[in-house]
């Protein structure tokens, strides 16, 4: 995850080899099934199989990752990527720091303080950045955070 809310802009096709990597160590840490990283795939020799074993065709089908990545609450690569980029323009928007990039980031003052205004692109690979990404994930994700701090009153019986 390290400076994932920079790099993790890039294109979803660009992604699906690292979140592959990903799905596999998963596999491998915490999977029930037997896979192709699991030394027992690679015992071929025929002092320690049977030879009915070695001619046996038997089924390494990949394990599903999705209710393994839920079981153990881990955050997939691209969850993981909305997470630190909320994260990070919180505390852009929080602390006003650094200045350069808080004065990139502005209010949108139509509907509500906080939302942000997308930044004007002119190119498809401008929507890759930090600015153009933080600021969709930004008006996405408040509405939800903010709706669950809202304070309830007390009913009195």
């Amino acid at each position: 995850s390290y400076c994932i809310s920079c790099w993790g802009g890039i294109p979803s096709y660009r992604l699906l080899n690292l979140f592959a990597v990903q799905k596999r160590c998963v596999r491998l840490l915490f999977g029930k099934a037997p896979t192709f990283d699991h030394v027992s795939f690679y015992e071929t020799c025929a002092r320690t199989r049977q030879f009915s074993e070695h001619t046996a065709k038997k089924d390494y089908q990949l394990e599903h990752t999705k209710p393994i990545f839920n079981s153990k609450a881990i955050l997939s690569l691209y969850h993981l990527y909305i997470q630190r980029t909320f994260i990070e323009l919180f505390k852009i928007r929080k602390e006003r720091l650094p200045i350069s990039l808080f004065e990139l980031f502005t209010a949108n003052t139509r509907t509500s303080s906080q939302l942000l205004n997308l930044p004007k692109v002119f190119l498809e690979i401008s929507r890759q950045n930090f600015v153009y990404n933080g600021s969709i994930i930004w008006n996405g994700a408040i509405g939800m955070v903010l709706e669950k701090c809202i304070p309830t009153p007390n009913k009195v019986k």
